[in-house]
């Protein structure tokens, strides 16, 4: 069954926005409670528009790629009711994908990622804490699926269905659900990712990836954020610049 392009684009667009409306609603809870942006807060938030000018810059390139990629694709997912699920099942699997390298190359670990661990406060501006170079990178990990079919404007959506999603994950007002714990990455799952045990649950939808392939650890209490051997009183500069001067844990 086809669907109208301009009814596609508003079905992916209020999925997207239903979680991002999600996050947004949490961390306005989160500052009624608290009152005031913390240092930790600013410094996350200190990210976003370095990140808003680099995408600006690599977007355009990716589009590009992710649409002559879609010329050589082998096969046609053309319902949007099967193509948008099972592209947010791809995407997750590539999501895990990226994460994991993004841990375990430490060059991808200085270069990105370790950015979003340095921050020793788990709440919702602490999901903006996020290094733009990994727009250079992370895409990579999706274009297998442009080949198997996934049109372009379907698995963007999905790609940015997963991207948004851990913006709820980070608060610690939602505590524990044995139910949704054992098939979904939920803040309670995430908040042992930005522990001690940050080597573990790399999805982004699920944690069936996780489960698979052995890097699952179920949530624990008493949780202390960020990186071993790092004060929390730092600098804008040093969420960057610390990760390339001192030992990767």
């Amino acid at each position: 069954m086809l669907i109208d392009l301009n009814i596609e684009k508003l079905i992916l667009s209020l999925i997207i926005g239903l979680i991002i409306t999600a996050a947004i609603i949490l961390g306005l809870i989160e500052w009624l409670r608290n009152k005031k942006l913390s240092k930790q807060n600013l410094i996350s938030i200190s990210t976003i528009p370095p990140n808003i000018v680099i995408y600006l810059v690599v977007a355009p390139y990716w589009e590009a790629l992710y649409l002559w990629l879609n010329d050589f694709a082998v096969y046609s997912v053309s319902n949007i009711f099967i193509a948008f699920p099972l592209s947010l099942l791809l995407c997750d699997f590539s999501y895990y994908c990226e994460h994991r390298f993004a841990h375990k190359i430490p060059f991808l670990w200085r270069l990105y990622h370790g950015t979003h661990h340095t921050g020793q406060q788990f709440d919702i501006p602490l999901a903006f804490r996020v290094n733009g170079l990994n727009l250079f990178i992370a895409p990579l990990f999706y274009l297998p699926w442009l080949l198997l079919g996934i049109e372009p404007l379907v698995l963007l959506s999905a790609q940015l269905f997963v991207f948004h999603y851990q913006g709820w994950l980070h608060t610690e007002l939602i505590g524990p659900n044995k139910v949704f714990d054992a098939i979904f990455n939920t803040p309670a799952n995430h908040r042992v990712h930005h522990s001690k045990h940050h080597h573990g649950n790399f999805g982004g939808l699920f944690v069936i990836w996780d489960k698979l392939l052995g890097t699952y650890i179920s949530p624990m209490d008493s949780i202390d954020y960020g990186l071993a051997g790092r004060t929390e009183d730092n600098s804008y500069l040093g969420i960057y610049a610390d990760l390339w001067t001192r030992r990767r844990e």
